[in-house]
């Protein structure tokens, strides 16, 4: 990572963490979110730190992580979308649920045992409700 001043800030962690979810670093990619999540107070960069580190966490396997993080996502993203409706809110509330649905169905394919009808159905709630928030 490149710095300014010999500092790394928020732009820093959130671009190299970005960038390692495209190179499949996704160890990587869950620390640097992780990180950035940790050093902002900005309500939208926290809430699409918390998706990445959650994405990250799902690529890994590691889908109790996963939920943590992108339910902290969904989370701060209806928090953001409630004081101001727009479409870029709106947005990133259905890509952060639409987020956790994928990772809900991934546990689901994966473990026999989170293989329920209440899970199945869970799922196709939050699938539905972030696609309708995508409209």
């Amino acid at each position: 990572m490149e710095t300014k001043g010999g500092k790394l800030g928020f732009d820093d962690y959130s671009g190299s963490a970005v960038q390692a979810i495209r190179d499949g670093s996704y160890l990587l990619a869950a620390t640097l979110a992780t990180m950035a999540y940790n050093m902002t107070s900005d309500p939208s960069e926290k809430a699409r730190m918390a998706r990445d580190a959650g994405n990250a966490y799902r690529h890994l396997g590691k889908y109790e992580e996963a939920e943590k993080w992108l339910t902290k996502a969904v989370d701060q993203h209806k928090n953001l979308a409630e004081q101001e409706p727009n479409r870029s809110t709106l947005r990133e509330l259905g890509a952060s649920a639409a987020m956790l649905a994928t990772m809900q169905l991934s546990r689901i394919a994966s473990d026999e045992t989170f293989d329920t009808p209440e899970n199945n159905t869970e799922t196709v709630e939050t699938f539905r409700y972030g696609l309708e928030k995508l409209k």
